[in-house]
């Protein structure tokens, strides 16, 4: 993880690509957060407040709301991947030699096996 986002931060022509992620995952999140809230609510006011007559067309409206947030998350989650597979076949492309560096690197500061 180090590699990555020392090379996310260091690099102008990934900052873009790592904004776009991050400005994703806002809608990923948010998502996925209304459709918890949704639910809840729907379940209380489907099965809690019956008595009050107003309570089954909310329940209807937050269960319209939480298929809405549905379908919002699995978007979001498809672009996050799309986004993100972007990042990596840049990097795999572009940056390929810079990684193995960073790598060899980390394997070389590394102490030796202990075998007994």
């Amino acid at each position: 993880m180090h590699v990555f986002y020392k090379l996310l931060d260091n690099d102008e022509s990934l900052k873009k690509k790592t904004n776009n992620v991050y400005f994703n995952g806002i809608f990923w999140t948010s998502s996925a957060d209304l459709l918890l809230i949704s639910f809840i609510f729907w379940y209380v006011y489907k099965w809690r407040f019956v008595q009050i007559d107003h309570a089954l067309l909310f329940s209807d409206l937050f269960l319209i709301l939480a298929g809405l947030a549905m379908v919002l998350h699995i978007l979001s989650v498809w672009k996050h991947r799309r986004l993100s597979n972007d990042q990596l076949g840049f990097i795999a492309i572009y940056k390929k030699t810079v990684v193995a560096n960073d790598f060899d690197n980390i394997l070389q500061q590394m102490p030796p096996a202990n075998n007994e």
